[in-house]
């Protein structure tokens, strides 16, 4: 089938597969087979697809293969198929510790005294890499309390609740889980407006030099600051509020729907994982 051209992009109708030559950025198709709009993405050199399109099922949202690792954590701490992370996290992952009215069905409801986490080396980035999750807290003032942290091979990076704000923290990774790495806070989302008892859609996105953007709710969020330093991920590639896998460091709220990406997601894929459905 010819493409139609309309303000300089190809839009190739109705299709059972994706074109794979001649393509540029902002290339349209219809797939047939799925009932779905896909863009071509410059960025990421694939098609995606179009906002609003993306289900909390799929597994590779963007078709990229750029996924490690997808949470809905609708009763339990599995992983969908077909990321380079299989299996459960470890932890306390049992029913009990998951609650209904999350974003998307259940949600994974962290007390304080409970924890998700794995040191399986598939989980972990080698480069840069992009999370994004679902989050809800009424508990402000939260004192130095993990809330999602992934260390890397070189990179490390996450969320701390600190000082009547929620951190975000960035530092050198390691391949050895048994090292703690040190990490700064440089940018944070106050109480007022990430622990206010709503649903808020998180994202930060790492370069392998260390050049970060955070997201709130969909759109970039400044927020920088020059802040102190911690530690993250002590025995543990990813943590779901904890530190050490004790109970000292946990935040208290909920968290729905876990996405973790081995590149840098664009803006308007973190805006199309806040549309999902």
């Amino acid at each position: 089938m010819s493409p139609l051209f309309v303000g300089g992009r190809k839009i190739y109708g109705s299709l059972s597969s994706a074109p794979s030559s001649g393509v540029t950025a902002g290339d349209e198709y219809y797939n047939s087979s799925e009932n779905q709009k896909y863009i071509y993405s410059g960025a990421t050199n694939s098609w995606r697809k179009a906002s609003g399109g993306i289900s909390t099922t799929d597994a590779d949202p963007f078709g990229d293969g750029s996924v490690i690792a997808t949470f809905p954590l609708n009763g339990n701490a599995t992983a969908l198929s077909g990321t380079t992370f299989s299996g459960n996290l470890g932890g306390d992952n049992g029913g009990s510790n998951f609650a209904s009215g999350g974003k998307y069905g259940q949600y994974y409801n962290s007390t304080g005294t409970n924890h998700l986490s794995s040191t399986s080396t598939s989980i972990r980035p080698s480069g840069s890499f992009s999370l994004t999750f679902w989050y809800k807290s009424n508990t402000t003032s939260q004192d130095n309390k993990r809330l999602l942290t992934v260390q890397g091979t070189t990179l490390c990076a996450g969320w701390n609740n600190y000082n009547s704000s929620l951190g975000f923290y960035t530092g050198t990774g390691s391949s050895n889980v048994n090292t703690t790495p040190l990490v700064t806070r440089v940018a944070q989302i106050p109480d007022a407006s990430i622990n206010d008892n709503s649903w808020h859609h998180l994202g930060f996105t790492i370069s392998a030099t260390n050049t970060w953007s955070i997201y709130l709710d969909g759109s970039v969020y400044s927020g920088a600051v020059s802040g102190e330093q911690r530690s993250f991920n002590n025995s543990t590639y990813f943590a779901v509020t904890t530190y050490d896998t004790g109970d000292g460091y946990n935040t208290i709220g909920g968290i729905d729907q876990i996405r973790l990406f081995s590149r840098v997601l664009t803006a308007s894929e973190i805006q199309d994982l806040y549309n999902e459905s």
